[in-house]
């Protein structure tokens, strides 16, 4: 997840979460 967090990306605020990983695949990661 990049940019500012935002209400419209829920998932934004765990940018600063320090104990936080994002295990997602390549098909996802494509649309990211």
């Amino acid at each position: 997840v990049k940019g500012p967090k935002t209400v419209d990306v829920p998932a934004s605020a765990l940018q600063d979460h320090p104990d936080c990983l994002f295990i997602i695949d390549k098909e996802a990661a494509s649309l990211l």
